[in-house]
């Protein structure tokens, strides 16, 4: 059984962020380790400046990664930084991205306050350590202020239409490819979807079932309420992600969600709760055995 397939086009997300790395010269570690290192095996790098502010920029810069992996389905085939996106989801992507680069902006202009004392701190660090480094390394201050940046747009998957002017069968003939070129990406999409959600599935599973020690007793095992959150997640996020209608994925998201019912990740830890555990840790079990058919036959 299908269910309705969204009408989908593609999202491109460009992320800048201040580079610090640098490579050096393998022979000028050899004193500071003591011994001659094999330079054809060993390539060394410095990290000019290591803050919190950049810190914090960089967070926020592979969080606007994150936004797009959990409402889209990644889309390496066409280029680094593509996914495919349900169109009714662009409202919302749109919305969280902006908040972030707002975010990322404040943040960068912390760093750039600080920056001329992080560099002195850093420059400090690097030669207690013996690693070499030259004033000139470091970006200028205003570089730093513009080299964090989040920007995105919807793009459509065509054939330029000005072919079919030049040479209508070229165009017919393009067209056909580029069908069956984007019908292969949503299958490819699919088979990503299901390996996610076969991932948060084994997860649960290896969490929620119960291990004995060499003793005979319990284990006792500690997981973050984030392993049943990220699964409501994914169910609350399913509709707009299954790009191509599967029904088998759907039939599945909808066994998880009945297995889950309205229980919490504070009421599943209760030690009176120990059935409840096995029961969905089973549940979870067929549904992981149906995703990895489901896998094989895509």
């Amino acid at each position: 059984m299908e269910t309705t397939a969204p009408e989908v086009c593609l999202l491109r997300l460009e992320v800048r962020r201040l580079g610090v790395d640098r490579g050096v010269d393998g022979t000028d570690f050899d004193e500071a380790v003591g011994r001659t290192l094999d330079k054809k095996r060993v390539k060394m790098t410095k990290r000019l400046v290591v803050c919190k502010e950049m810190d914090a920029c960089n967070s926020l810069a592979n969080e606007a990664r994150t936004v797009v992996l959990r409402r889209c389905i990644p889309a390496p085939w066409v280029g680094k930084g593509f996914a495919m996106m349900a169109v009714e989801r662009w409202s919302l992507i749109d919305s969280d991205l902006t908040a972030l680069r707002e975010k990322l902006a404040t943040a960068a202009l912390a760093l750039v306050a600080v920056w001329p004392d992080r560099v002195a701190e850093s420059q400090v660090a690097l030669s207690r350590d013996g690693i070499p480094w030259d004033g000139s390394e470091w970006p200028a201050i205003d570089e730093v202020a513009t080299s964090y940046s989040i920007s995105w747009r919807p793009l459509e998957f065509s054939v330029p239409d000005a072919l079919r002017r030049i040479d209508s069968a070229a165009f017919v003939e393009a067209r056909t490819k580029a069908a069956m070129q984007w019908e292969s990406a949503l299958a490819e999409g699919e088979k990503l979807l299901a390996a996610e959600m076969k991932a948060l599935v084994d997860r649960a599973v290896e969490r929620l079932t119960p291990e004995t020690g060499p003793d005979g007793k319990p284990l006792r095992k500690n997981w973050r309420d984030s392993l049943i959150g990220n699964i409501r997640d994914f169910i609350g996020e399913f509709r707009y992600r299954n790009l191509t209608g599967s029904g088998e994925l759907q039939a599945q998201v909808d066994r998880m969600r009945a297995i889950l019912g309205g229980l919490s990740p504070d009421a599943l830890r209760l030690p009176s709760m120990a059935d409840a555990r096995e029961v969905v840790a089973m549940g979870m079990v067929e549904v992981s055995a149906a995703l990895d058919r489901a896998i094989v036959t895509a």
